[in-house]
């Protein structure tokens, strides 16, 4: 809603993407605290994420800060909250795609090279796929309703974890990243690469609807990530533009936090959650 006041109403956008993001902030804690034990995790994300876009508009420099910008950044912070919250895995693809559409057009955040947009069309066809066939198989699309049901099998599993690599940067897909970073607007390409919807599909879908799918094939996804996070970092230390050297620093920290989720242990998974807040603080600052 703010972001469409702010297409119409052209006149201190920082002041209103300051007070729509204020709001989310507030009604994030709200679901924090009202949230059951054991069970945050995903409005704690919520609460993240808001807190992010409040600190990036408040930073944000006066020459970018006009109503495309503002505008463009609301819209990703409704569509990231979205994908948080939602319990419907068509909720969850639209969700998904909303977060791709201000790094598609070229009046938001397009990047000036091809890769950020075809790695985001690939991952997003790749959602909607497996979804399609996770609905057949499993009757319904209710994300609570599919646990540990496995639905639409291999073929489904398979492309989540290729939506998730194209979404991640996980090589061999991993180009992308560094190329928004450098092509396309700096705070908004964070925001994006900070949202960590990659990891959210392996904690909202992969890991709780397909337990025995993931236990033996999984790993290969862990395996990738790893060497994502080792690849990347050493090419880091070649790389001379400062942006995507800083693309390549948060690839290759972001990448562990699939290691750990797929680990399925408690120290494992709790390392990867600390990680994840930590990445997305730190990358964002």
């Amino acid at each position: 809603l703010a972001a469409a006041v702010v297409a119409v109403y052209r006149r201190s956008p920082r002041v209103i993407g300051f007070g729509a993001s204020l709001v989310s902030v507030g009604a994030s804690a709200l679901l924090l605290r009202g949230a059951p034990s054991g069970q945050s995790l995903f409005q704690a994300l919520m609460l993240l994420f808001s807190c992010l876009t409040l600190a990036a508009i408040l930073v944000l420099p006066r020459r970018d800060c006009n109503s495309a910008t503002i505008g463009g950044i609301l819209f990703l912070l409704g569509a990231t909250l979205l994908a948080y919250a939602s319990r419907h895995l068509l909720v969850l693809l639209a969700a998904w795609i909303l977060t791709t559409i201000p790094f598609l057009l070229k009046d938001w955040f397009r990047a000036r090279t091809w890769r950020p947009g075809a790695a985001l069309l690939l991952s997003t066809v790749a959602l909607a796929l497996a979804i399609a066939l996770m609905a057949t198989g499993g009757h319904t699309l209710s994300i609570d309703a599919l646990k540990g049901r496995s639905p639409g099998g291999s073929a489904a599993f398979g492309l989540l974890v290729v939506a998730v690599m194209f979404r991640k940067g996980i090589c061999p897909a991993h180009a992308w990243v560094a190329d928004a970073a450098e092509g396309g607007p700096a705070i908004p390409t964070a925001l994006l690469l900070n949202g960590h919807l990659g990891a959210l599909l392996v904690a909202k879908l992969i890991v709780p609807l397909f337990p025995l799918t993931a236990g033996s094939t999984f790993p290969v996804l862990s395996w990738l990530a790893m060497g994502t996070a080792l690849y990347v970092a050493i090419r880091g230390i070649a790389e001379n533009s400062p942006r995507r050297l800083l693309a390549f620093l948060a690839l290759s920290q972001s990448a562990c936090i699939l290691a750990g989720l797929e680990s399925r242990t408690a120290e494992g998974i709790t390392g990867a959650l600390v990680h994840w807040f930590v990445v997305t603080v730190s990358t964002m600052g």
